[in-house]
């Protein structure tokens, strides 16, 4: 979803803030700033990504403020939550394959010595609710602040995120990315959807190698034992599931056509996909950020540009001022 709303971002349509996000004051404040203005022409895509900003209720109280604004002043510009939920036992599996498996191999005394060993109980929906607690997933096995954030998610935590939840638009699923995505332009106007599927776990130098049959010979065994440990991820799967049915249903045939269309476009896109323009990662640094150094040309909202770019944690080469050395804006 990054790549797409960076795409777009690089046609000059929308504003991509996202990844680890840095200072939220200071560009929510300019957002509320343009709407009292009577500035709304801009369109601003926020991914939140487990990072050091807490999703609730920072981000919630400052999206909530936004909207507030907006009606207050009876602006007619929507504000559409979006999230996705994965299947409980293919979501363990990723999330071992990434932040567990390497560090078993090095000290499974401390992180188990297999899968089941290691999985956390109820390991998304806590990670929902609670996204710091992503830090205590990571630790070892006995860690007292991982036995807290997992093994502590009880009936009233479910309702806190069963709460949260109601907050957004649309709750997709993993599995259904595609219906997702086309659902999420339709509220938003989002235009360029084409993608292509990222495996972070191959790409990367010292975590690739886990095969899904290395960490769970036995899948059967596997998913009873995520059924188990993980009941409300598996009510959380479930209920996503037929509130995605619902707004599918609602969509009409129409919908089902644009989705056939698009799927066809997709394969025929996958067949002769040409690299795309790599952002690189930098370190999120407001104080350092200098705006002459990055151009913000296609948008009229010069200010909001400047404050996203200065607190988000990536460069791309379209923001480059031509004359300024590549090392400014950041190298991998």
């Amino acid at each position: 979803m990054r790549d797409i709303m960076l795409e777009n971002e690089r046609r000059g349509e929308w504003l991509y803030w996202g990844y680890s996000l840095g200072r939220l004051t200071p560009v929510f404040d300019e957002l509320r700033k343009l709407a009292v203005s009577g500035n709304t022409t801009h369109r601003i895509g926020l991914e939140y990504h487990h990072g050091f900003i807490p999703f609730s209720p920072d981000v919630v109280d400052q999206l909530r403020s936004l909207r507030a604004t907006y009606h207050a002043l009876d602006i007619d510009c929507r504000v559409v939550l979006v999230t996705r939920v994965r299947e409980p036992l293919s979501f363990y599996i990723s999330y071992f394959k990434w932040a567990a498996a390497w560090r078993q191999k090095m000290d499974p005394a401390t992180f188990g010595r297999n899968f089941t060993e290691w999985a956390p109980p109820n390991l998304q929906s806590a990670l929902m609710l609670n996204s710091m607690d992503h830090m205590w997933a990571e630790k070892g096995i006995g860690h007292k602040r991982r036995r807290k954030a997992f093994d502590g998610f009880d009936a009233h935590a479910w309702r806190r995120l069963h709460d949260l939840l109601l907050h957004f638009d649309i709750v997709g699923t993993t599995e259904r990315f595609d219906e997702t995505l086309l659902l999420t332009a339709g509220m938003t106007g989002l235009q360029h959807l084409r993608y292509h599927v990222n495996s972070p776990t191959r790409n990367s130098k010292w975590k690739r190698g886990v095969a899904d049959a290395e960490v769970c010979p036995d899948l059967d065994a596997c998913r009873r034992h995520v059924e188990r440990i993980a009941p409300y991820d598996v009510q959380l799967y479930a209920e996503s599931t037929q509130r995605l049915d619902q707004l599918v249903h609602d969509a009409g045939e129409s919908f089902q056509r644009r989705l056939a269309l698009f799927r066809a476009e997709e394969a025929e896109h996958r067949a002769h996909r040409q690299q795309m323009l790599r952002c690189r990662y930098w370190p999120v640094q407001p104080s350092r950020y200098n705006r002459s150094h990055h151009d913000c040309g296609h948008l009229a909202q010069k200010d909001l540009c400047a404050l996203v770019y200065a607190n988000r944690e990536l460069r791309c080469p379209w923001h480059r001022v031509a004359s300024v050395s590549p090392s400014v804006w950041g190298t991998a």
